[in-house]
């Protein structure tokens, strides 16, 4: 279940429905952490209880984490496992952003093993011409295999995936175990992540130079060339070599055709408009399409010069 979105898990996503359908899909932002724990089936607490074997006896040193709407155990912790409620994890959000936070997604995934609340920071960037838009993400488990996590992401969170893929495209991610005093560890989360903050401003100048450097159809050649090499190990079977002629098809189809071609400086100058009668054609049907074209011209070259 790439989701990890189970029959007693919920969410909430503001104004975009989430792609596995689930959840509820709101008109505005939850305006307090209680409003958003309640639309995002949140308002459950964690319970810590007593391990016996099955002759009764106790087992020291360690307790199950619980849920306590549910009665489903969630992990089997130590002792010295410091749980941190849902609500604790979304006010870390509330006092890392203040007055102008805006919950944007939040939920549990593996029946409330994990937790996520995600807020849109106030401020976006432009990069090249296109917004980045910048969330704030914390995420704990309650599983004992997963501790707090706390990044600033361009990825709109709504599930293990996009989870996963937040986590990884962070430029960076304070990480929190569950033991000792997790509250001071929160504090020193939001010094690192206020850096990261930072960070974005070098990212859009990076990205501003990125976008001004022009690439002709030559370079491109090239950069594609080096980026899918045919000549590689990967490429020695027929299967392998016809997906890395397919990358470099529709890297070029895009190059020529996308819709975004001379909005960014530096892009290609030449917008081609497709014709109505291919208008629908996708991407890698038309640069395959044109490469066989060019093949088969190259074929008729050959005969005739053997003539």
């Amino acid at each position: 279940m790439p989701s990890g979105i189970t029959a007693t898990d919920s969410m909430f996503s503001v104004r975009e429905r989430p792609w596995h359908g689930a959840g509820a899909v709101l008109d505005h932002s939850p305006s307090s952490v209680v409003e958003a724990l309640e639309l995002a089936g949140l308002a459950w607490q964690v319970e810590q209880l007593d391990l016996y074997t099955g002759r009764g006896d106790a087992v020291p040193g360690f307790v199950a984490n619980v849920r306590s709407d549910t009665g489903e155990t969630l992990g089997v912790v130590s002792t010295r496992y410091a749980v941190v409620q849902n609500v604790e994890a979304l006010q870390f959000l509330d006092n890392l952003i203040g007055s102008a936070m805006h919950f944007e997604t939040a939920g549990s995934l593996w029946g409330g093993q994990r937790v996520w609340a995600l807020a849109k920071l106030p401020e976006w960037i432009e990069v090249g011409g296109d917004r980045v838009d910048r969330y704030c993400l914390v995420t704990t488990g309650h599983d004992g295999a997963h501790g707090i996590k706390a990044a600033v992401t361009p990825v709109r969170v709504v599930c293990q995936n996009t989870l996963t893929w937040g986590l990884a495209s962070a430029q960076r991610v304070h990480a929190v175990r569950h033991t000792g005093d997790v509250t001071g560890k929160l504090h020193e989360a939001r010094r690192v992540l206020d850096i990261t903050i930072d960070y974005y401003k070098q990212f859009k100048r990076f990205g501003d130079q990125l976008a001004g450097q022009r690439m002709t159809a030559a370079r491109l050649r090239r950069v594609l060339a080096e980026l899918y090499p045919t000549e590689a190990p990967a490429a020695r079977s027929k299967a392998a070599l016809a997906r890395i002629l397919e990358a470099r098809d529709t890297i070029t189809y895009l190059y020529n055709h996308a819709p975004t071609v001379g909005n960014a400086p530096g892009a290609s100058g030449r917008r081609q408009t497709p014709s109505p009668s291919t208008s629908t054609t996708t991407a890698p049907a038309a640069a395959s399409a044109s490469r066989a074209s060019s093949t088969s011209a190259a074929t008729r070259r050959r005969r005739r010069s053997r003539r």
